[in-house]
């Protein structure tokens, strides 16, 4: 496999300037096509004799490596609250057939009507009013208004 100019400067991670420095000064042995405009036929072996790739794969595989243990962590979390997921379910499927499901409580018709109206205007059951407002209680006049014993 040969490289091109532009691929040799992605791949060692230079720019194409100094790929063809390094062309002309003779560091690395190429073959030009003349045909083609400015078309370089590179050999891995003299690229990368110069140009070691070792330099750019360090700085990949030093950012690499924290996402690896990232993974790591990630992976072994998923396993457990998968293991979680699994036991609690096993102990629901192993309660559910200790005991029959439970009828839902029967729910009542209509409330009784009127519940709202009587609280609001402070009546009692059957539409009187409650005992403490009754007429006779002390200091209360017939119509539940209190007395005054200033008058």
């Amino acid at each position: 496999m040969t490289y091109t100019l532009s691929e040799a400067a992605e791949v060692t991670g230079r720019s194409r300037g100094a790929i063809l420095r390094a062309l002309q000064t003779g560091e690395i042995t190429a073959t030009h096509n003349n045909e083609a405009a400015d078309e370089w036929t590179i050999e891995p072996d003299d690229l990368f004799r110069v140009f070691p790739v070792a330099y750019h794969i360090r700085f990949v595989l030093e950012a690499v490596e924290p996402l690896r243990s990232e993974i790591r962590d990630l992976r072994s979390r998923l396993e457990a609250a998968e293991a979680a997921i699994s036991a609690t379910g096993e102990r629901l499927d192993a309660k559910s057939e200790e005991q029959p499901p439970t009828p839902p409580a029967p729910v009542s018709p209509n409330p009784p009507p009127g519940r709202w109206w009587r609280r609001l205007f402070r009546r009692g059951a059957k539409g009187r009013p409650p005992d403490e407002f009754k007429a006779g209680s002390p200091g209360q006049t017939p119509r539940g208004e209190r007395q005054s014993s200033d008058v």
